[in-house]
């Protein structure tokens, strides 16, 4: 489901791809909590929440562990830009950036898994490199489970930003298995 007046941009997933377990009682307070704070959003941060969520929904349809940890790198970037905003801290940059986030919003730190992210970002972005070598080939583990990572990892931060810190928020997001999602 896109607004009508969006183009139709190809493959979309079928069955969830964030493995989360949600209970209507938890859908009904997210809902309601984010609604609340889209209403105090400014107009740019409504369009950059917009599209950060269209993205967000693309990045688990793409083939490529590449590409996919590409729009979580900018779904990241987008949730700093309103969390920084909503939470009144000042932006701060790569690798600083993950703590400020993690501190704000109550999201649990892994220094490993965020090195790696910085790693991997930084020579996608500025050499055109993944993980070394060419983009469309097999690196390694790292890089493989990356992207899946990361994706939960904003899942739990856009939790956060939108409907606060929780259960759910605090949880380990690098572990592979279902999380409750309690909000």
């Amino acid at each position: 489901m896109q607004f009508c007046d969006w183009w139709i941009d190809g493959r979309i997933p079928i069955k969830s791809n964030v493995y989360v377990n949600v209970t209507v009682n938890s859908a009904q307070n997210f809902v309601s909590k984010a609604i609340e704070t889209w209403m105090y959003l400014t107009e740019k941060n409504k369009s950059i929440a917009t599209n950060l969520l269209y993205l967000y929904s693309k990045s688990g349809s793409l083939e490529w562990d590449w590409e996919r940890f590409q729009l979580e790198c900018i779904v990241f970037d987008a949730c700093s830009k309103i969390g920084m905003e909503r939470a009144k801290i000042k932006k701060e940059r790569y690798p600083k950036h993950f703590n400020v986030i993690c501190e704000a919003f109550g999201l649990e730190h892994n220094k490993q898994w965020f090195d790696i992210f910085i790693k991997l970002r930084t020579d996608l972005f500025h050499e055109a490199l993944w993980d070394g070598g060419q983009p469309n080939t097999f690196r390694s583990s790292d890089s493989f489970f990356s992207p899946y990572h990361f994706r939960k990892f904003n899942h739990r931060l856009i939790t956060a930003i939108f409907a606060n810190s929780s259960a759910y928020t605090k949880s380990k997001w690098w572990l592979l298995h279902h999380d409750q999602f309690d909000v």
